[in-house]
């Protein structure tokens, strides 16, 4: 038990899911007037999915020791995640100052730090099943040195990387350099449209799947906002809509379909697989499947102010 009364943080890394990245307070815009200070990060939410999709899932992050810290730890805790006991505490809690648009969309001033120590980790027991990183996280320095050593350092978990870039944070040539590195060390790689643009300019959807491909992961997920979203392997492309859905704000949806991604892999995945084995991540008959549960969760999260993701049972009520 933590002083702030969190039985789930400071918890080890259990044979689950590990969420490695940035986690920050998002300061939201109201519709009184206030400005709202909510828990947030590419990362964090994706932990949460996770989380409320009833996966076993800890977060390994950067917090400080301030009053926005008890705030994530505290969301955290409601959502069944723990904080890896890794996780760097000190000074102040980062965040990010949103400005939304006319379509609901997020834009962000950033007012952060990323480190990240890889050595708790690597001597957990037993690893991680799967290992998911992303967005500032995955390119930030100096804790992105440790982000691409777990992902070249856990051999039997399957990794997933959502770049989920945020333009000017780091210089664009550093940028791609290492996001294409963490592509080629990743199992699935997810992105939307507006991050195929960045890393891909001028090719279209299907020649950035074989591009992706290519460098190495066996799945690969583009998301397209409300005009949905394909899931592609070596072998087969399925596509899907949008959910239906009266959109609050976009802020979470492409972490909520990351989160349930990962879930329904974890599910869908042939046992035993080891991690080379190639389009065989996922039957084929079931990418389907897989990608309408993802669109789903995304689709209940647009309805809802801020990256408030679905519990499993709000998923399933709503087929």
């Amino acid at each position: 038990m933590t002083e702030h009364g969190n039985p789930y943080t400071d918890h080890a890394s259990t044979a689950g899911v590990l969420v490695v990245g940035e986690s920050l307070i998002d300061i939201i815009p109201g519709n009184d007037g206030r400005q709202h200070r909510l828990p947030g990060g590419s990362t964090l939410n994706v932990a949460v999915g996770l989380g409320r999709l009833a996966e076993d899932v800890s977060l390994l992050t950067e917090i400080g020791t301030d009053e926005d810290s008890r705030l994530i730890e505290e969301h955290l805790h409601a959502s069944r995640v723990g904080l890896h006991p890794a996780t760097n505490r000190s000074g102040r809690t980062s965040t990010a100052r949103a400005e939304l648009g006319e379509d609901g969309a997020a834009h962000y001033d950033f007012d952060l730090r990323w480190t990240l120590t890889s050595h708790g980790v690597l001597q957990s027991t037993p690893p991680p099943a799967v290992l998911h990183v992303g967005s500032i996280g995955a390119v930030l320095e100096p804790g992105y040195a440790g982000v691409a050593e777990l992902c070249r350092s856990l051999p039997t978990a399957l990794v997933t990387f959502d770049p989920n870039i945020r333009v000017g944070l780091v210089p664009e040539r550093d940028m791609k350099e290492r996001i294409e590195r963490l592509m080629s060390e990743s199992d699935v790689v997810k992105l939307s449209d507006a991050d195929a643009e960045v890393l891909f300019p001028g090719l279209d959807e299907g020649a950035i799947i074989d591009k992706i491909l290519g460098i190495g992961p066996s799945l690969v997920a583009v998301t397209r906002g409300g005009d949905g979203a394909t899931l592609a392997t070596t072998r087969q492309r399925v596509a899907s809509p949008a959910a239906t859905a009266a959109v609050v704000d976009t802020i979470g949806a492409g972490d909520s379909f990351m989160a349930g991604l990962i879930h329904r892999l974890l599910h869908r995945r042939p046992k035993g697989l080891p991690r080379d084995a190639g389009t065989g991540l996922v039957e084929e008959n079931d990418l389907v499947e897989v990608l309408d549960f993802a669109v789903r969760c995304a689709g209940i999260t647009v309805t809802r102010p801020g990256a408030d993701l679905p519990w499993l049972h709000e998923v399933d009520e709503d087929r």
